[in-house]
């Protein structure tokens, strides 16, 4: 434990990873008390030194703190440092006396003892870093012609590390400029030898270079002569150390996953190339002040010099490479005619500088790759950060830093900073929440809004979020000297072309919700492939963020984050004539219209839905909608959002009949979903819509459903009068179908009621008009009720040939929801047939359809069925877990019918195990929630049975029955007695 937080002394370890380091993959039970003891151990054993702390901290770690000189790994690396600084410099003997003293230090292999894969690979980190000062060191002494004294050194060196092709290449060069070119040759051989038999590789082109350069005695080889030849090209060359970084930022907040990130990736290691680090991400997301941080992290890691260039991009100001190289071979110590004029030979000239030498190079705000390239130095000992609004995925081997805004938390903790934590507190800190919100978590917006309560000290917190509440005046408020977030999203929007730019705009007309690129076609009244480029240009630019998972294509969603929508609907307004907007959201709304009936259809079938009969100004090619609703319960939970925005929109733009259609058209989804208050605040807006346009079929359409809605929530009465208002509207606009469906309703709540004889009446009027109209879902479902009528009639025969029929009938309309509510009537029948087995592969049918899907009701009902045939069956276990996922779900959803059922069913279980009491009171339950309709035989044939097992007269029923089963219940001595479950029999069974 020790040895892990020394090597990464002043940074968090989590107790996760001491578990790891301590104990490996097999830690036991106690681990974290055990880790707890080390620690303990540890503070006491460093407790007499008061430099060094040991500290637990909020994320469940520790953090030891010391002076780096108390470590011989810190003091290597301040050694190393300053070798690496002095070689840069030109002075050679300083940096060859700093690299000895470094190298001094070390006495055998960092951690030998140590059995622990975490510590071993830190360890080898810096086992890699005394390898690399050890090859620093013998290439300066190579340079100041000590080949032969590092001859044996080097022999040793190699015969530990034969693949270090860094090494083979001083040995090969120092036994060549000691007169022993064979034994050079020879070293090549057995290094390629040993690579290719070993790794399957030829050496790298170094070494390959130099055994030809041997071969051909080229003079290069030799040590250089200490003047110039006579008549040769003098190269520039420059011991200047640049540090132009800009200045830290004293409250950098959050971001610690990505800092890490960086300084991992930029950490100098064996790089094959130069390392390169591309952070990316919105306008004002502090992607400048992320990698300017992360740089000033690196800082004692790159000796060699720290360069920063701003592009500018998308400015008035913005510059290019041949700008920027002319800056950086000044800072570097060039001037005048030691400057190349063209791009290539200043890019060439950087590179020869900065070889060797550990340079970090910061670009920011860069437009593209091209600015990039003639700006990467050629040597691996180098790294470079780039920040840009786009991502530069065409830099190979870049790590990809993709910012977003603040988490929540860290938001709160910025404006805690800038503004102090007094006044952050204020009102247990509920203003510093809404701030941060009302800023979009955006860095910029936060600085801006914090700058501005820096700036007036008397105002509290709450007056500047009520100063930004109004959406209105928020991107007026958030301005703040030069700091503004309408200038930054301006760089954004202008550096697109005119169509992303009217997309762009009329994308607030939306609203706040995630949308698909079809509605961009819908926006822009193109084709929806023209209009993904368009809206990929938007993403690019970061002005629009795609959703979901990298690689998703199938309707991938996108967003636009609030104070970007502020600024598109500034633009919207002062470009946009008023007519474009109303038509643009037509178009959107009418698609959306015809996808959400595409999804209707596929998900119910053909169920007879009173449509909007609306042509949309806007249609997708059939086969792109077969496409985006092929997953009809997924389209919806995607679309949610933007239907329920649509209804209002259409309201509020006088669309109206597009407002009742998107409302009765989603009503079946908002009842799969159980989104019953979403469902009748949308079919209230509807109403008043259909109201104030006069037209009874939309009118009557609405009402049809709130009547669905009623009946969902048990209120008859309220149904009743819908639907005869519904008829009413129907019958005024001569919709034949309309006045069917209404009719239908109504015999449902006749059958509800025990008036069978009226409700087959009207069943059968339905019927007719869905049979001649080809509605075959209505149709099934109609067929569905006259079953059920015929099944409490005790007519089973002529019950199951409607049900067949009805079965039949609602495959071939693909009405897979009916289906399975004709599977579970017909589950019930072959029930009562005492066909039980036959009976519990139907319900299972049923709940195959609907168990995919977010149909609870469905679902409850499926399992109440499976349930009564297993109990049938006496497997009691199995059905008393049916039975009680199925009270579970209608609870859950409020379906007090099936709620009802369930707890019938758990009664005749609680009869099975001789729990009276029980029994007794889940049927009391189960009639108090069917008392205003007629009670279901599943419910009579319990009471039946309690009263029989109580010997009480079959002249007694319901309430009267549970009275004298209670009283009997409380007199009796077991099996009467109440039980606190459902478990082993406990007396006598039926």
């Amino acid at each position: 434990m020790l040895a892990l937080l020394l090597l990464e002394r002043g940074r968090h370890v989590s107790v996760g990873r001491l578990i790891d380091a301590i104990y490996e993959e097999d830690p036991p039970a106690t681990a974290r008390d055990q880790v707890q003891i080390c620690a303990s151990r540890v503070r006491r054993l460093v407790a007499p030194d008061r430099r060094i702390v040991l500290s637990h901290n909020r994320a469940q770690g520790y953090v030891l703190n010391l002076p780096d000189e108390m470590v011989d790994a810190g003091r290597f690396a301040r050694l190393l440092g300053s070798a690496r600084q002095a070689r840069d410099s030109g002075d050679r003997d300083a940096a060859l006396d700093e690299y000895r003293r470094a190298l001094s230090l070390w006495r055998g292999p960092a951690a030998e003892d140590i059995k622990s894969a975490t510590v071993q690979s830190l360890a080898q980190t810096l086992t890699e870093r005394r390898l690399a000062a050890i090859e620093e060191r013998v290439r300066l002494e190579l340079e100041s012609g000590l080949h032969q004294e590092v001859v044996e050194e080097l022999i040793g060196f190699t015969g530990e590390y034969p693949l270090r092709e860094e090494a083979k290449a001083l040995l090969m060069l120092a036994l060549y400029r000691s007169g022993r070119p064979a034994e050079a040759l020879a070293a090549y051989r057995d290094t390629r030898r040993l690579m290719v038999d070993e790794l399957g590789v030829e050496p790298g082109d170094r070494l390959r270079r130099l055994h030809q350069s041997i071969l051909a005695r080229e003079p290069g080889l030799d040590l250089p002569a200490p003047t110039q030849a006579r008549g040769s090209r003098p190269v520039p060359s420059s011991t200047a150390v640049a540090r132009i970084l800009p200045a830290d930022i004293g409250d950098f907040t959050g971001r610690t996953e990505q800092v890490a990130d960086i300084r991992t990736w930029l950490r100098p290691t064996e790089h094959q190339a130069v390392p390169v680090v591309v952070v990316s991400g919105r306008s004002g997301v502090g992607k400048t002040t992320l990698a300017v941080h992360a740089a000033h992290q690196l800082a004692r890691e790159y000796l060699g010099g720290q360069l920063f260039a701003d592009f500018h991009a998308g400015s008035s100001q913005r510059i290019g490479a041949m700008e920027v190289l002319g800056r950086f071979l000044r800072v570097l110590g060039l001037s005048g005619t030691a400057i190349p004029d063209s791009l290539d030979e200043r890019a060439e000239l950087f590179r020869s500088l900065v070889a060797g030498k550990r340079v970090l190079v910061l670009l920011d705000d860069v437009a593209g790759e091209g600015q990039v390239t003639p700006l990467l130095p050629g040597s691996s000992d180098c790294a470079v950060i780039v920040t840009s609004r786009r991502r530069l995925t065409g830099l190979a081997g870049a790590l990809q830093v993709d910012l977003g805004v603040l988490p929540p938390e860290s938001s709160k903790e910025l404006i805690t900073r800038i503004v102090g934590a007094r006044r952050a507190a204020e009102s247990d800190g509920t203003p510093v929440e809404a701030l941060a919100a009302l800023c979009d978590h955006l860095p910029l917006a936060i600085r801006v809004a914090g700058a501005r309560l820096v700036a007036h000290p008397h105002w509290e917190v709450s007056r500047m979020v009520a100063k930004i509440s109004d959406a209105s005046r928020r991107l007026d408020e958030l301005h703040h000297s030069d700091l503004g977030i309408r200038a930054s999203l301006s760089l954004s929007y202008e550096s697109v072309g005119e169509d992303a730019r009217r997309l762009f705009r009329r994308l607030a007309i939306l609203g706040p919700h995630p949308f698909s690129a079809w509605v961009c076609g819908a926006l822009l009244d193109v084709p929806v492939m023209e209009a993904t480029d368009i809206l990929d240009e938007l993403v690019e630019a970061r002005l629009v963020e795609a959703l979901g998972s990298p690689g998703q294509s199938e309707d991938c969603q996108y967003r636009c984050h609030d104070l970007v929508r502020l600024y598109a609907r500034e633009h919207l307004a002062a470009q946009e004539p008023l007519t474009a907007r109303r038509e643009s959201l037509r178009r959107v709304l009418g698609c959306l219209l015809y996808l959400t009936e595409e999804a209707r259809q596929r998900e119910f079938g053909a169920d007879g839905l009173i449509g909007c009969r609306v042509q949309p100004s806007y249609r997708l090619a059939e086969e792109e909608a077969r496409q985006l609703v092929s997953d009809p319960v997924a389209w919806f939970g995607g679309h949610r959002p933007l239907l329920v925005s649509g209804i209002h929109q259409a309201a509020e733009a006088g669309l109206n009949d597009l407002c009742w259609g998107l409302a009765v058209t989603g009503a079946m989804f908002f009842e799969e979903n159980v989104l019953l208050d979403i469902w009748d605040e949308t079919h209230e807006v509807a109403l008043a819509a259909a109201l104030r346009s006069a037209d009874p079929r939309g009118q009557g359409a609405v009402l049809y459903s709130l009547s669905t809605l009623a009946l969902t929530n048990q209120s008859f009465d309220q149904a009743e009068e819908f639907l005869v208002s519904s008829r009413g509207c129907f019958t005024a606009a001569g919709d034949v179908l309309g006045v069917a469906l209404a009719e239908r309703g109504l015999g449902f709540l006749d059958r509800m009621r025990g008036r069978f004889d009226d409700a087959a009446v009207r069943f059968d009027r339905a019927l007719e008009v869905f049979r001649s109209a080809g509605v075959t879902v209505a149709a099934s479902y109609t067929l569905h009720n006259l079953a059920q009528l015929r099944m409490e009639r005790g007519e089973l025969t002529e019950a199951e040939a409607l049900l067949y029929e009805a079965l039949q009938l609602a495959r071939e309309g693909g009405g897979r929801r009916v289906e399975a509510q004709v599977l579970h009537r017909l589950g019930h029948l072959l029930l009562d047939a005492d066909q039980l087995a036959a009976a519990e592969r139907t319900f299972g049918e049923a709940l195959g359809i609907v168990a995919g899907t977010e149909d609870r009701i469905g679902q409850a009902y499926a399992l109440q069925g499976i349930g009564m045939a297993r109990l049938r069956q006496h497997r009691v276990d199995p059905a008393g877990a049916a039975l009680r996922r199925s009270l579970q779900l209608a609870q859950e959803v409020g379906e007090q019918g099936v709620e009802a059922l369930a707890l019938s069913g758990l009664a005749e279980l609680a009869l099975l195990h001789g729990c009276i009491s029980e029994a007794v009171r889940l049927l009391g339950e189960s009639l108090e929630l069917v008392r205003e309709r007629a009670v279901p035989e599943q419910i009579q044939r319990g009471l039946r049975w309690l009263a029989q097992e109580l010997r009480i007269p079959e002249s007694v029923t319901g309430a009267e029955l549970l009275a004298e089963a209670r009283s009997q219940a409380a007199d009796s001595a077991p099996p009467f007695r109440a039980e606190p479950g459902l478990g082993r029999p406990v007396g006598p069974t039926v």
